[in-house]
């Protein structure tokens, strides 16, 4: 049952990171965990979803200076799977979630935990400025400062796992992420907690450094995946009350066409086809999952 009364402060904290191939940033990422400013002890549980690169490696170096578990993930190659598999590998009262390639602040921990205390799930903000090239932040839509859990295709806020710290029962009571999304398990973790009676909080001060796609080729991949997570959150939250947004789908369509010379400016041809990836996703999850979201 959701519980709305102000809890005590953990006994015991895990920071969950599921991970793939993630040899190029993970360094980054546990430097920063390293070196958080949190007064009590906490573990951190790596959940590799069958990487292939130095991933496994780059974690035993970091052994003896963080107190770092590893576990086997890689049986369904999904975020949502690898998540709760890093999950059951620890015993933790609450558990914090984060990217390998994102970097969190040392206050990061000391302030999702300070937030949890007055909500079932509490997220943090994502700022994009210190760990991407001038190129890459030209080439990417702006991002504005979040100021609390923010609606999601007009439906109800969502959190991301990218800064993220979920109570125990409440994840326990949810069942834990859905295994069946490639992408998009938080949102629908969030929703079904919301539908369920459990608070979302926001904790500020938990901002992390996120890493945009560099390339436009990585653009391309991630939005095509958001667009087919899009048509699944649809089926699955559509009895629930989330729109179709019929008209602002055909608008988009409408507007791409009209940016087509945009292709011919390079600080905007990335942004184009991520768009178009993003729509064509949608149109293969609309095949895939037999329902239409444009």
């Amino acid at each position: 049952m959701p519980a709305h009364a102000t809890r005590e402060t953990p006994a015991s904290v895990s920071v969950v990171i599921p991970t793939f191939n993630g040899a190029h940033h993970l360094d980054e990422q546990l430097a920063a965990l390293a070196g958080q400013d949190y007064p009590e002890p906490f573990d951190v549980v790596l959940a590799d979803n069958g990487s292939t690169d130095a991933t496994l490696e780059i974690a035993r170096r970091w052994a003896g200076r963080v107190k770092l578990t590893v576990t086997d993930a890689s049986a369904q190659h999904t975020i949502g799977y690898a998540t709760n598999m890093g999950v059951r590998a620890t015993r933790s009262q609450l558990i914090a979630f984060t990217d390998q390639d994102d970097v969190v602040p040392s206050q990061w921990l000391t302030a999702l935990v300070r937030g949890a205390r007055e909500a079932d799930l509490t997220g943090g903000p994502s700022a994009t400025g210190a760990i991407n090239s001038r190129r890459t932040l030209r080439s990417r839509p702006t991002q504005r400062a979040s100021t609390g859990p923010e609606v999601f295709a007009g439906f109800l806020p969502t959190l991301w796992t990218n800064s993220l710290a979920v109570w125990r029962d409440v994840y326990d009571d949810l069942g834990g992420f859905s295994d069946e999304y490639a992408t998009g398990s938080d949102v629908d973790l969030c929703w079904r907690a919301q539908l369920a009676g459990y608070r979302l909080g926001f904790a500020p001060e938990a901002s992390v450094q996120y890493r945009l796609r560099s390339t436009t080729s990585g653009v391309m991949t991630q939005r095509f995946n958001y667009g087919r997570s899009n048509v699944q959150l649809f089926r699955d939250f559509h009895p629930h009350g989330m729109p179709r947004q019929l008209w602002r789908g055909a608008g988009s369509w409408i507007l791409m066409v009209v940016r087509i010379p945009y292709l011919l400016l390079p600080g905007w041809r990335s942004r184009w086809l991520g768009d178009l990836a993003l729509r064509l996703g949608r149109l293969r999850g609309s095949i895939e999952y037999h329902c239409f979201y444009p």
